[in-house]
C-alpha cells in the first residue's frame, strides 16, 4: 500500500465525496523519463512534497500538475534525475521536467520544484539551477 498519493475530488458538493487518486508512491510515470514516484535513496521518504510544501495544481478541465522526487528515472540526456513535475489528464502522466533536461537555452536543470499550470496549458516552476 502507498503511503503517500496525489488525489482530487471531483465534486465536493455530493453528499459523501469520494477521492480519486492521481499519483500514488512507488507509482511507475509511464512516461519517456521511466522510474517510479518515490525517493530512490530511502523508500519510505514521501515523494510528493513535504505536508504542503510542494502542492499540486489543478486547471478547470481537471489536469492536475505535481511535483516528485523519483527512483529509476532519467532525463531527455539519458543522465539519472531524482525530481521531476508531471501531468495528469485523468488516463495517464506526461512528463514536463525532470533534472537533467535541457531548457531552452541549452543547458540543464536541477533542483525543479514549485509548480502552477494555467487553462492555456502553460506549466510554471522553479529551477534551483542551470549549467
Amino acid at each position: 500500500m502507498a503511503n503517500q498519493f496525489v488525489g482530487i475530488i471531483k465534486d465536493v458538493t455530493v453528499a459523501s465525496p469520494f477521492p480519486t487518486i492521481v499519483a500514488y508512491q512507488g507509482e511507475p510515470t509511464q512516461t519517456v523519463a521511466g522510474g517510479t514516484f518515490s525517493y530512490q535513496y530511502n523508500s519510505t521518504y514521501l515523494p510528493f512534497g513535504h505536508y504542503g510544501i510542494e502542492m499540486p495544481s489543478i486547471r478547470s478541465d481537471g489536469g492536475v500538475v505535481f511535483y516528485s522526487y523519483l527512483s529509476g528515472a532519467a532525463a531527455s540526456s539519458g543522465t539519472s534525475s531524482i525530481e521531476g513535475i508531471f501531468i495528469w489528464n485523468g488516463t495517464g502522466f506526461q512528463k514536463i521536467v525532470v533534472d537533467g533536461d535541457q531548457v531552452s537555452s541549452g543547458q540543464a536543470v536541477t533542483g525543479v520544484s514549485s509548480t502552477a499550470i494555467n487553462d492555456h496549458g502553460e506549466v510554471l516552476y522553479f529551477a534551483a539551477k542551470v549549467q
